[in-house]
């Protein structure tokens, strides 16, 4: 199950909501998997710096975090699905995907507790 996590500026509540969905359908559709299987998480954040310049629409940058288990008989799906969560974010939010800095963390057997108990 694939979670994405999206930090950014947000102008209003529709294109978190929008920028949501996107990129859920975005990593199912690479990974691949149902998209009822990707998990999304949006931050607006109220306020965001680069060096001292505060910024508000214009040069605002998007950040992205996915958590995936590795696959091994899909070595490239993590690459592939960081790839589309941004490409995603980037259009939800409306900045260029340079504007973008994303990460992928790999998910280890017994080191996740979801559902109740440790995923195996």
């Amino acid at each position: 199950m694939p979670t994405v996590h999206v930090r950014s500026l947000a102008s209003d509540a529709s294109a978190a909501e929008t920028t949501l969905r996107a990129v859920a359908r975005a990593v199912a559709e690479v990974t691949p998997c149902s998209v009822s299987a990707v998990w999304v998480t949006f931050a607006a954040l109220e306020v965001q710096t680069i060096g001292e310049r505060v910024v508000v629409d214009d040069g605002r940058i998007v950040y992205v975090d996915l958590w995936m288990r590795r696959r091994p008989e899909d070595p490239e799906a993590p690459a592939r699905a960081l790839a589309a969560a941004c490409g995603a974010a980037a259009a939800g939010v409306g900045v260029p995907v340079e504007d973008v800095w994303g990460t992928v963390r790999l998910v280890e057997p017994g080191r996740v507790f979801a559902g109740g108990a440790l995923v195996e």
